[in-house]
């Protein structure tokens, strides 16, 4: 009998106090477990990826009474039943709010003393509106005479009340108000003998008068007010001057700001009606200077620019090829304007470390999802590039996160005399990572391995010489070796593939080691033999390859040994399980015994054509399972 219980769905429980042995079992091995790793882990755990696991449980014909039989609610555990209750009521809160969702919808009530306190662009920020004013859940159905009383409810005492306009025409919300989220403008007047102006659809536009002062570089909102939709916007000077406290005579100059990113001078000599000029638009925003103070580097159009080119960025230091002695300082954020030459950027981040700017490299977001390193001169670039959107947008508040790195050569040589690189290198403690390294465009090999000798990690004990190895095109832990490259080869010679098209960085089929002490010196007659880790068949790689120094006439136990003190990871006891065989080509020449007596016979490994040995040297042995966690066991039939 198979029963599949999930306590999330079915909120069922298998009976803890049934006498039970448990057993777990894989493709290959069954074996026993504890009660507390067959549920506890698997059904209501600590961890929130058990909390939703299915079990498969097999009971014999003479115990499903036992164990599937009602429990008592004196014997399910308090944790459990106060996670079903919290489950039930998450339910009913997430039906409650979908049932809203579809009947409501959510308006924030903009006033006119809120409009006030923005200095910058638009009406309102974006901050003020999603986090200070309070938004307010309004039926769709609601008609547009019920909005008024709901803001009367709302905004204002009972004994203050203003008088609002009647509405015109009595319409349901969800016929012109089209988002779930709607921003309301609120338009009123406490002064009794100051009444609301009129204002017709077919004449009026209402604008909002934004004041911009030259001399403290701040613009101010100041009111809105009601023009005529057919007139020019030179005939409103004195009724403007008037709004502004200025003298009816005062030279003005005026704007309009379509958006943050557009703002439109509007020159005497424009004939364009209001109308035309806000696009047959019911509202715009209407800038206002006066022309006295107003220079060509200080006036609303360059400061609007100004403002939406500010941006924050925070800025994280990184490593390349991180040793474990260096920590990063802690994050800082600096301003800077988009159209600001990116020098400026790299001059700031330089001073908090006392380096040259030109060692700072940044980390930008060039195309796609996937980040590039900038090396091209800085001076032809702008802030722009540390962004991580294309197009820019102040009103979401965005700050932007960068990386940098100080570089140990200036960032410009990378594009003129150095070649960047990727390859992997293998570590003191014997795990492969891959590493960036930036050798001469002309190098050689030993170029490359001195390049490595800035960043590689060394440990006590060690040779601190380096040999470059040529894998093959395999994930990072089955790399091949097939030979060790001579240091005086070019590079160019390497064997490498471009790894992005339209990109000058290079991923070598290659990895740099520390050579062992014992293999820094090569008599006549050596030989390094490549070694890999198969199971059962010779394509089945695994592990991390490696080479071993082979003497022709040597005993074969000799070998043997050495090929033991390279796998000091290894126990002797599973050692002792190894098969070895030579291999060639991804098959299987021969096992190898390891007798007494038996010599190497390089004779014997050589082709047939070159006297090249071109065998290597298999270990079969069982690859290590990687269990990233021992919680429920998935079956596929």
């Amino acid at each position: 009998y198979v029963t599949f219980i999930n306590v999330n769905l079915h909120e069922s429980a298998v009976d803890p106090t049934a006498t039970a042995k448990w057993c777990k079992f894989d493709d290959d091995v069954v074996s026993r477990t504890t009660t507390d790793d067959a549920i506890v882990s698997n059904f209501g755990g600590e961890k929130a990826m058990n909390t939703s696991a299915y079990m498969l449980v097999y009971v014999r014909d003479n115990a499903i009474e036992q164990v599937l039989a009602p429990i008592p609610d004196t014997q399910i555990p308090q944790s459990v039943s106060r996670t079903f209750e919290l489950e039930r009521m998450t339910r009913n809160r997430e039906k409650k709010k979908m049932e809203e969702e579809q009947l409501c919808m959510t308006v924030a009530l903009v006033t006119p003393d809120i409009v006030a306190t923005n200095h910058t662009y638009d009406l309102v920020e974006q901050t003020i509106i999603n986090e200070v004013i309070p938004h307010e859940t309004v039926w769709k159905h609601m008609m547009t005479a019920e909005l008024y009383l709901f803001v009367n409810d709302k905004l204002f005492q009972k004994s203050d009340l203003p008088k609002f306009i009647e509405c015109s025409g009595d319409m349901r919300l969800d016929s012109i108000l089209s988002s779930e989220f709607e921003v309301l403008y609120v338009e009123f007047s406490n002064n009794k003998d100051r009444p609301l102006n009129d204002y017709l659809t077919t004449r009026d536009i209402l604008f909002f008068i934004k004041y911009y002062d030259a001399i403290t570089h701040k613009f101010n909102i100041i009111t809105h007010t009601m023009l005529d939709c057919h007139k020019r916007i030179s005939l409103y000077r004195s009724h403007l001057c008037e709004i502004l406290g200025l003298p009816t005579d005062t030279e003005l100059k005026y704007y309009i700001e379509h958006s943050p990113m557009t703002v439109e001078y509007i020159d005497e000599t424009n004939k364009n009606t209001l109308g035309r000029l806000v696009e047959d638009q019911d509202g715009s925003i209407l800038i206002v200077e006066k022309a006295a103070t107003s220079t060509p580097i200080n006036n609303a159009k360059v400061k609007m620019s100004e403002l939406y080119l500010r941006v924050e960025f925070e800025f994280h230091q990184a490593f390349h090829n991180k040793k474990v002695e260096e920590e990063p300082i802690e994050p800082f954020l600096l301003k800077f304007s988009l159209d600001q030459p990116l020098t400026d950027a790299a001059k700031e981040v330089a001073a908090r470390h006392d380096v040259d700017h030109r060692r700072i490299l940044f980390w930008t977001r060039m195309s796609g999802n996937r980040q590039e390193a900038c090396f091209d001169d800085y001076s032809i670039h702008q802030c722009r590039q540390l962004m991580t959107r294309q197009i820019h947008d102040p009103r979401i508040m965005k700050v932007y996160r960068v990386q940098y790195i100080i570089m140990p050569f200036d960032v410009e040589e990378v594009s003129k005399t150095r070649m960047q690189c990727r390859l992997y290198w293998q570590l003191p403690n014997g795990h492969v990572e891959e590493a960036t390294l930036f050798p001469p465009k002309e190098g050689t090999v030993a170029d490359l391995l001195e390049e490595a000798e800035r960043y590689y990690p060394y440990a006590e004990g060690g040779s601190r010489k380096f040999r470059l190895l040529q894998i093959g095109n395999s994930p990072l832990n089955n790399q091949r070796v097939y030979q060790i490259y001579n240091e005086n080869l070019a590079l160019a010679d390497v064997d490498q593939r471009t790894m992005y098209k339209m990109n000058i960085q290079q991923a070598l089929h290659a990895r740099i080691e520390e050579i062992p002490v014992d293999e820094l010196e090569i008599t006549p007659g050596d030989f390094f033999c490549p070694v890999v880790h198969f199971e059962r068949e010779p394509t089945k790689l695994f592990g991390v390859s490696f080479v071993i120094k082979i003497r022709n006439g040597e005993l074969m136990t000799e070998v043997r040994d050495r090929l033991r003190r390279k796998l000091p990871d290894v126990t002797d006891a599973e050692f002792a399980k190894y098969k070895f065989a030579l291999l060639s080509r991804d098959k299987l020449c021969r096992n190898i015994e390891f007798n007494v007596g038996e010599k190497v016979n390089l004779t014997d490994m050589a082709n047939q054509t070159t006297g090249v040995p071109q065998v290597y040297i298999g270990l079969d042995h069982k690859a290590p399972s990687q269990h990233s966690n021992e919680a429920a066991i998935r079956i596929l039939n």
